[in-house]
């Protein structure tokens, strides 16, 4: 609006100069020269307020397109985050897992010495009994009588 203003007030300062001085006849030339320029500045402000209204809308949708920017970028870092919680929970459950796992690889290397102690033990017990019953029998009195009896009767 200033600018409309201060042209304004320059046509008609240089209409007045350049022209026969500011006296109070002026020729038709003159007149419609002067027409011309007011209509031209009622156009030019026309065209400027026009302009201040886009500039407006314009600065209007800018504020709404950062908005929704912020909230889009919040938005994001809040399912970043939780991927991020989530990521860690998984992998202090892959820890936790691995733990247990060789947990279990030991327990298991324990039994398996455990067992192969059992068999061992057990095989040389088992070879102590046939070497045991290999030998010359034991006299058993009483298994004795009741084979007898059955021989007898």
């Amino acid at each position: 609006m200033r600018l409309s203003s201060v042209l304004c007030m320059t046509v008609l300062a240089a209409v007045c100069l350049f022209g026969n001085g500011c006296n109070e006849e002026m020729s038709s030339d003159q007149v419609r020269m002067a027409r011309l320029v007011g209509n031209e500045n009622l156009e030019l402000k026309r065209q400027i307020k026009n302009k201040d209204n886009e500039i407006n809308n314009l600065n209007q949708q800018l504020e709404q397109a950062k908005q929704e920017s912020q909230q889009a970028i919040a938005k994001a870092q809040k399912q970043i985050k939780e991927k991020d919680d989530r990521v860690a929970d998984f992998t202090k459950q892959a820890e936790q897992n691995m733990r247990v796992i060789a947990q279990m690889q030991e327990a298991s290397v324990q039994m398996q010495k455990h067992f192969d102690t059992a068999l061992t033990e057990n095989k040389q017990r088992l070879e102590n009994y046939e070497k045991a019953a290999s030998a010359a029998p034991t006299p058993c009195p009483e298994v004795e009588k009741q084979y007898a009896s059955l021989y007898e009767e």
